[in-house]
């Protein structure tokens, strides 16, 4: 119930919230879903079999991301879903956001795909857990729309409606969320792209402009 929760909670703030003005080794399994690679990790994978979940790589230019596609469309455009980037905390793997967030309910009911993009260029806070990676949320300078994680995300952004017609998305309705550190780079990513992002949410994360 907590983890379904914290999904309704971020879809609330979605609705609300308008855009500011280590993996384990790949092994050479694979299989196709949707037209896409999917690479199985040994014991992070094989839960999904069966699923809605997919493990994708080169996702619209994030290299891996968990993406969940419902059977359902969106209440606010016939024929098309809506899309939220859930971005994981510090030391938080993509595969147990998917497994453990509550998002494929909330998914269903709404019509939203849900992305829960792997960190590309992580920093690592915390010098007594140096393999524990975090999104780049400030930890040494402010990051900018250039910096690799957030130009990532938002050209996912901007590219997945066009590149991905399978999914059938609406454009106007692409939201990124959140938890912790990742809650902050959604903050930064949405207020640094108004023109892709129609909401952010976010849950436990640092507030801009403060010292993290």
């Amino acid at each position: 119930m907590l983890k379904r929760a914290l999904a309704v909670g971020v879809l609330g703030l979605l609705g609300s919230v308008a855009a500011c003005s280590a993996p384990a080794e790949e092994t050479d399994e694979a299989v196709a879903t949707a037209g896409q690679d999917v690479t199985t990790l040994p014991n992070q994978t094989e839960w999904a079999r069966g699923s809605h979940w997919s493990y994708e790589k080169n996702f619209v230019g994030l290299p891996r991301a968990w993406v969940y596609t419902p059977a359902s469309f969106s209440k606010k455009a016939a024929g098309k879903r809506a899309v939220v980037f859930h971005l994981p905390g510090c030391g938080e793997l993509a595969y147990q956001v998917a497994q453990g967030s509550g998002w494929p309910q909330v998914a269903e009911d709404n019509g939203y795909i849900v992305v829960v993009p792997e960190v590309i260029d992580p920093v690592y806070p915390n010098p007594a857990a140096p393999h524990v990676g975090c999104y780049d949320f400030g930890l040494y300078t402010q990051p900018t729309r250039y910096r690799t994680d957030h130009a990532a995300l938002i050209k996912a952004g901007a590219d997945i409606a066009s590149k991905r017609p399978d999914l059938k998305i609406d454009p106007r309705q692409i939201y990124i969320a959140g938890l912790s550190a990742g809650g902050t780079v959604a903050m930064q990513v949405a207020c640094m792209a108004p023109d892709v992002c129609a909401g952010v949410g976010t849950v436990a994360a640092p507030a801009l402009g403060t010292w993290q």
